[in-house]
């Protein structure tokens, strides 16, 4: 701005007073620069930190530093700048002195500053990817019911990236001043299903205010039959005990509501022969007189079918399809009984599937042997499991299966996995968890002997199960007697009377075919029973699927052939068919066209061969 001369002068005065002024005044002495940056004191004297000579900061003096080298101790500050002051000339010096040595400690040190270099760099991207994968995804969900933005939620939230494997971890939540009840509780909800656990939670009783949730306490280590029999006997068929939770809290299944049937995928050594004994033990307990158990393995459950009643076990291929043949004709029976009678009650009824894996594997294998052109790529037991996955539930049938690895290809190809409503891994891969339940973070799997992880409606939870021997299931089912629990006649009995069932004993067929019958009279390890007649009135189609089988079985030649599994001539398929098409005519028996195939007796075939083979030796 223009001032006159007068005017001018007088600022120009005003001025060179100022200076007088603050050229008078003491200025604040600063140690020497050289001081300064060898004791590892701030260059320009300003204090950043509270870090003493021995102790790191607790706290920054300046709001607006963020760096890292003043919080450590005044003693650590001097030695690196010491340190990398002294370094060049002594670099010189040692390789006028000795070039190689010198050369070879620079890499040394070359290589260790690009180690902690690239670690430096892989824990900003593990920590970029946490922050983008996790901690911003659950502030936008958490914004809008604490009542705040994203960006406040994510400076203030502490979850680090080890928060499930650190049993000392503590999550930190902002909250607004105006934090309600209802508020904290929907948002513990929301951290529960984002980050799995559990967890407990409290919030600071001053401001700024935060919501804590630390972890609760694990399950036991080991849970013996002893400790929870009490537990055991509570419930009812629907309601078994699978093991205790977190702070040792009972877990319980529910087979009427969220879980009508059960998928184990567990490791060699995880426990799962243990929990089906657990599990079948309850269930007769509580007066479940019907299982069907198809186990491969043959010594799954050892034992079990001499104590608990109405258990059947089916370790041959053929009598293992005939048998889940046989539930699901049940299940279509009963549907046929709710169709007609709404208000119709059914006794639970369970298909225990042991090692399927395994019996995978073998189904594939006969089936190719056995089928012929115009059969189906696959065995036509996995149509009869996938029915029985999505319908039987309603009829109170309910299916508990076992696998190694609980892939498609085990699940019979058809998508089946997300028809088991709860799902039970122990011992799993990444891979796994990917594959069942592909949800982040995955979790942990444990080392702890009969520690499982259950996951059900995108929620996971550590449940330690309970050690059950053969002895304890007989245990238990000494209480079973004095109980009151009233034994409801089942359809799969001796072929004995039983004693107050009936006047008569009950019908019973013949061997399915695979079926080694009754295998030394083990108890338990009976035939394959069909169920009774249907009743009047059914339509003819409905009566074809639960009608008896007939008498005499047909076989193909190939299936009668000596490498088929239910062979019975002494000689392969190869050699039959050669000999089928050489013999004379009308040699050959005449067989029955069915299913497009020509099919013929045992006696038949039999008689054939025998006189074949005689003529062959007296040749």
């Amino acid at each position: 701005m223009f001032l006159p001369g007068p005017q001018q002068d007088t600022a120009r005065a005003a001025a060179e007073f100022r200076r007088q002024i603050a050229r008078s005044q003491p200025k604040p002495q600063k140690p020497p620069y050289g001081w300064r940056w060898f004791s590892g004191a701030p260059l320009d004297g300003a204090p950043r930190t509270d870090a003493t000579w021995f102790l790191s900061a607790n706290q920054s003096v300046d709001p607006t530093y963020r760096g890292k080298f003043h919080t450590r101790p005044r003693i650590v500050r001097a030695g690196m700048r010491t340190g990398a002051t002294l370094a060049p000339p002594a670099v010189g010096v040692a390789w006028w002195v000795d070039e190689r040595l010198t050369m070879a400690v620079l890499c040394l040190v070359f290589v260790l500053i690009s180690a902690r270099a690239g670690y430096k760099m892989a824990t900003a991207i593990m920590e970029s990817r946490h922050q983008r994968r996790l901690v911003q995804p659950l502030a936008a969900v958490l914004a809008p019911v604490l009542e705040t933005n994203k960006g406040t939620i994510i400076r203030g939230m502490e979850i680090p990236r080890d928060y499930l494997s650190d049993d000392e971890t503590v999550l930190t939540v902002p909250l607004l001043d105006t934090w309600r009840p209802d508020q904290v509780s929907q948002a513990v909800k929301l951290i529960h299903v984002r980050l799995g656990g559990e967890w407990n939670h409290q919030t600071t009783k001053e401001a700024p205010y935060f919501l804590r949730l630390t972890h609760k306490p694990a399950p036991p280590n080991f849970v013996s039959y002893k400790e929870v029999a009490h537990l055991l006997r509570q419930g009812s068929d629907a309601t078994p005990l699978l093991g205790l939770g977190v702070e040792a809290a009972p877990v319980r299944l529910n087979f009427d509501d969220e879980a009508p049937h059960i998928g184990m995928s567990v490791g060699t050594g995880g426990g799962k022969s243990s929990l089906m004994r657990l599990l079948i033990a309850q269930l007769a307990y509580h007066g479940v007189d019907h299982f069907t158990v198809i186990d491969p393995k043959m010594v799954s459950l050892q034992g079990m079918d001499a104590i608990i009643p109405g258990l059947t076990i089916y370790d041959q291929i053929m009598s293992e399809w005939a048998a889940i043949a046989n539930f699901r004709r049940e299940m279509d029976r009963r549907y046929l009984e709710l169709r007609d009678n709404p208000k119709a009650k059914f006794d639970r009824w369970f298909l225990i599937l042991e090692e399927q894996n395994a019996f995978a594997l073998e189904s594939d294998i006969v089936w190719k042997e056995i089928k012929e052109k115009k059969d189906p790529a696959r065995p036509p037991v996995w149509a009869d499991i996938a029915f029985i996955l999505v319908k039987a539930r309603q009829v109170k049938m309910h299916v508990v299966a076992a696998y190694q690895r609980m892939d498609d290809r085990s699940t019979g190809g058809f998508g089946l996995r997300d028809q088991f409503g709860m799902k039970l891994l122990s011992r799993f891969s990444p891979s796994q968890w990917d594959m069942l339940v592909d949800t982040r973070p995955r979790a942990i799997p444990s080392n702890v002997n009969g520690r499982w992880t259950s996951v059900m409606g995108g929620l996971h939870r550590q449940v330690q199960l309970p050690f059950m021997t053969v002895d304890d299931v007989a245990d238990l089912m000494s209480y079973r007697d004095t109980s009151g629990v009233v034994r409801p006649a089942s359809p799969e009995t001796s072929p004995e009377a039983v004693p107050g069932g009936g006047d008569g004993p009950a019908p019973q067929v013949g061997g399915v075919p695979g079926d080694t019958g009754d295998r030394g009279q083990r108890p338990g390890r009976e035939r394959l029973r069909l169920l009774p007649p249907p009743p009047e009135g059914l339509d003819d189609a409905v009566a074809d699927l639960v009608a008896p089988e007939p008498e005499e079985r047909l076989y193909t030649l190939k299936e009668a052939s000596s490498d088929s599994p239910v062979g019975f001539l002494p000689v392969k398929w190869e050699t039959a068919k050669k000999r089928r098409t050489r013999a004379p005519e009308g040699a050959f028996p005449e067989g029955v066209m069915s299913d497009g195939a020509e099919r013929y007796t045992k006696d038949q075939l039999t008689e054939f061969f025998g006189s074949a083979e005689k003529s062959e030796h007296s040749g």
